[in-house]
């Protein structure tokens, strides 16, 4: 019989954290835009789109954090056309995020039985190398959890941290 405390581990508060990271990233850009004013429901989509970029670039130049370029400006580039669409042209939000959303899904999964004959999944590419901070990683239980991570998963707590100051305790919060 598997007890709780077998489940419940140091590196599953790792792992978890780790996975996280681009829920994170999503969550905070629809932070944003709803304090915008802007209905964002394209997330899915410009995170998928991003994440394809990613791997894609990834793959094909051996060089991960042109891959983490890529899957920004893809991103950011879908965030641009829901915001033309939806301020610019007046255009409707839901209607907007929809359409990206439904686009990324067959242009992503098109694109991907293309270059790797699986409507799902790439060939392995190379990932962001771990980064351990001296200090913290020695500290018991904590280093475990946050000790030895991706440069993605520190700058993800950064900007969450940044977030809520900017929002809740300037005057450049947005209402």
């Amino acid at each position: 019989m598997v007890e709780l405390i077998d489940i419940i581990s140091v590196g599953l508060f790792a792992a978890t954290l780790r996975l996280a990271t681009p829920i994170a990233y999503g969550s905070l850009g629809g932070l944003f835009s709803e304090r915008a004013g802007i209905v964002n429901i394209a997330l899915e989509g410009m995170m998928l789109t991003g994440a394809f970029a990613g791997v894609t670039v990834s793959y094909f130049t051996g060089s991960p954090w042109l891959g983490v370029l890529a899957a920004i400006l893809v991103g950011g580039l879908l965030g641009l056309l829901h915001g033309v669409i939806t301020v610019r042209f007046a255009g409707d939000q839901i209607v907007s995020g929809t359409g990206i959303n439904i686009f990324a899904l067959g242009f992503t999964a098109y694109m991907s039985q293309i270059f790797w004959g699986s409507r799902g999944a790439s060939d392995r590419v190379q990932g962001l190398d771990p980064v351990s901070i001296p200090l913290l990683k020695d500290v018991p239980i904590v280093g475990e959890v946050i000790g030895t991570h991706t440069p993605l998963v520190y700058l993800v707590i950064v900007i969450t941290v940044l977030s809520y100051i900017v929002l809740f305790k300037t005057p450049l919060q947005l209402e």
